[in-house]
C-alpha cells in the first residue's frame, strides 16, 4: 500500500519511467526466460522507489547505508591525498605550508577528519556516543543511529603489535550492542602484515544473534 500511494503521487515523467521498467519480456517459448525477465523488471522497480522512499524521508536504507559508508571508509586515504597531500592553486588563499603543518598523530585526529566526511551525508552522525551494552557503558567513536550502526577508529603506533590490536578488536566486536560495527584501522604504525587477511579474519555476517562486522585497514604510504 506504501508503494502504491508513494507510486501515485509521483510526477507524470517518474511514473512513465518506472512503467518502462515494469515491462518486460514474455517468451512464449520459454516460462524461464519469462520468469527471469519479470523477475529483472521487478527488481529495478523496486530499486527506484526504495530511492524515492530514501529522498522523502530523508533517510538511506540499510543497505544503501552500509554500501556508501563502506565506500567512505574505503576511500579515506584518497581523502587526505586530495586534501592535504597535493600542490595548491597558485592563485587560492590555502597555502601548502599550512596544509603540510596538519598530521594525524593520533585516532582522536581520524576521527575528526572522518567525522567531516559522513555528516555531509547522515546529518545524524554523532560523535562519542554512550551506549549500555546490558553490563556497563560503551563509547562509539562514531554512531548512525537510523540503522544502527557504530564506527569503531584505530590508529596504530610503531610500539603496538598485531597482537594488541587483535585483542583490542575482539573485545569492541563482542561489546557493542548495533547491528553493524565497522572497525575502521588508520595503521600508521605499519604492523598488520596482510591486510586481505586481517580484514577476512574479523569480518563477520548477521545471524544467529550476531552483528555484520566489517574491518577496513588504511595504510598511509609515503615515498
Amino acid at each position: 500500500m506504501r508503494r502504491t500511494a508513494a507510486f501515485c503521487r509521483l510526477s507524470e515523467e517518474t511514473q512513465e519511467i518506472l512503467n518502462v521498467k515494469l515491462h518486460f519480456h514474455e517468451n512464449e517459448y520459454s516460462t524461464e526466460d519469462s520468469m527471469v525477465s519479470l523477475r529483472r523488471a521487478v527488481e529495478e522497480t523496486n530499486h527506484i522507489l526504495e530511492m524515492i522512499d530514501a529522498t522523502e524521508n530523508d533517510e538511506f536504507s540499510e543497505g544503501t547505508e552500509l554500501l556508501i559508508l563502506e565506500k567512505i571508509l574505503s576511500n579515506f586515504y584518497m581523502h587526505i591525498k586530495a586534501m592535504y597531500r597535493m600542490d595548491v592553486h597558485g592563485i587560492g588563499t590555502i597555502k601548502k605550508a599550512d596544509l603540510d603543518k596538519i598530521i594525524i598523530g593520533n585516532e582522536y585526529d581520524v576521527q575528526r577528519i572522518l567525522y567531516s566526511l559522513i555528516v555531509p551525508v547522515f546529518p545524524e552522525a554523532r560523535t562519542e556516543v554512550n551506549a549500555d551494552n546490558g553490563y556497563g557503558g560503551v563509547r562509539t567513536d562514531i554512531y548512525l543511529g537510523h540503522n544502527n550502526i557504530a564506527i569503531e577508529i584505530k590508529c596504530t603506533r610503531k610500539h603496538m603489535t598485531e597482537k594488541d590490536l587483535t585483542e583490542q578488536l575482539g573485545a569492541d566486536a563482542f561489546h557493542y550492542p548495533v547491528n553493524t560495527l565497522f572497525m575502521f584501522i588508520y595503521d600508521q604504525g605499519n604492523i598488520i602484515k596482510n591486510v586481505p587477511a586481517f580484514e577476512k579474519a574479523f569480518r563477520r555476517e548477521p545471524g544467529n544473534g550476531i552483528k555484520r562486522i566489517r574491518v577496513i585497514i588504511i595504510q598511509p604510504v609515503n615515498l
